[in-house]
């Protein structure tokens, strides 16, 4: 599956971009592209960090994978390609798929702008950050 997405793009298969690719498709953490290096370094040792963030950039161009900027200007990456929403923990950081429909939004056309992709993000306290301050 990851193969055919990278050869249907016409991006040069490597192993590297094939696991991050691959990382990002099974996680759901919506990782910086830092994390993307922890964890793809975990599997290849000899990657470097340049090597990873080239790839998150070029995967995303080629619309295989979504970049998420969060209101703190923060990148995040999502291999989640579809149409969805997101949340952003004001606390803790962590970015979350929210569970609201957003393909309703999803136009071709905006008062005549033409429209290509959709990005809602909302922020605000998460339930975990929130169950902690309960706590103290």
């Amino acid at each position: 599956m990851i193969t055919n997405k990278l050869k249907l793009s016409g991006l040069r298969q490597t192993y590297q971009r094939a696991k991050i690719l691959e990382f990002l498709t099974q996680t759901k953490s919506h990782p910086t592209a830092f994390e993307i290096y922890k964890k793809i370094a975990q599997h290849i040792p000899t990657v470097s960090k340049t090597t990873v963030y080239n790839n998150v950039h070029i995967l995303a161009q080629e619309g295989l994978i979504k970049c998420i900027r969060t209101k703190d200007h923060e990148m995040r990456f999502d291999g989640d390609i579809e149409p969805h929403c997101h949340f952003s923990c004001d606390i803790c950081g962590k970015v979350f798929d929210a569970g609201c429909s957003c393909a309703d939004m999803l136009k071709d056309e905006i008062e005549g702008h033409t429209v290509k992709s959709l990005f809602v993000c909302f922020s605000g306290i998460c339930k975990n950050c929130k169950e902690k301050n309960k706590k103290t």
